[in-house]
């Protein structure tokens, strides 16, 4: 069934699955310091990044909607800036998690079950350190790019009294938006 109006339900799914570990993600580890949930944030992480690479794919193989006219040319170029910089994030941010693990000197393994292979070995503190500073700074700016993309969608369902929000939202449309 071609969804043109609406994202089909696979897609909805990965796209609130993947936000609400992204927010969980980020606020355990802003406090990892405290809380010592070093490999829930891991598994999350691992997580997202497999649910970002069955997304991508979905992405390139399914029927996605087509864009609004009332979007203009240059909100549509903005949004998929937007989308092509969080999906960046979303595989670099895990990506740069693993490798830090790594270099701190840790295995790592997916649900304790599927090993991670490694990539690098260990690395000294300073360098670790980096790395860490590094995710960290990613980590802020995904939260800030995700902010601007819910901003936006709110903006034009209650201002611009638009569908874009609506199309994106599980079970939000009428019969004959189908």
């Amino acid at each position: 069934m071609a969804h043109v109006n609406n994202y089909n339900p696979v897609a909805k799914f990965l796209h609130w699955s993947i936000a609400l570990l992204i927010i969980t993600n980020y606020i355990l580890g802003l406090t990892l310091d405290t809380n010592s949930l070093y490999n829930l944030h891991k598994q999350i992480g691992l997580t997202i990044l497999l649910l970002v690479v069955l997304r991508i794919i979905w992405r390139f193989t399914s029927k996605y909607p087509h864009k609004l006219p009332q979007v203009s040319e240059t909100e549509q170029f903005a949004a998929v800036v937007g989308q092509i910089l969080l999906y960046i994030l979303m595989i670099v941010i895990p990506v740069g998690g693993i490798l830090m693990t790594e270099a701190h000197g840790y295995p790592l393994s997916f649900l304790g079950i599927i090993p991670i292979p490694t990539l690098i070995g260990e690395y000294p503190k300073a360098v670790t350190h980096i790395m860490k500073e590094f995710h960290l700074w990613l980590a802020h700016a995904i939260i800030f790019l995700a902010f601007g993309h819910a901003a936006i969608a709110i903006i034009h369902h209650y201002f611009l009294k638009d569908r874009l929000l609506r199309r994106m939202i599980p079970n939000m449309c009428n019969k004959n938006e189908k």
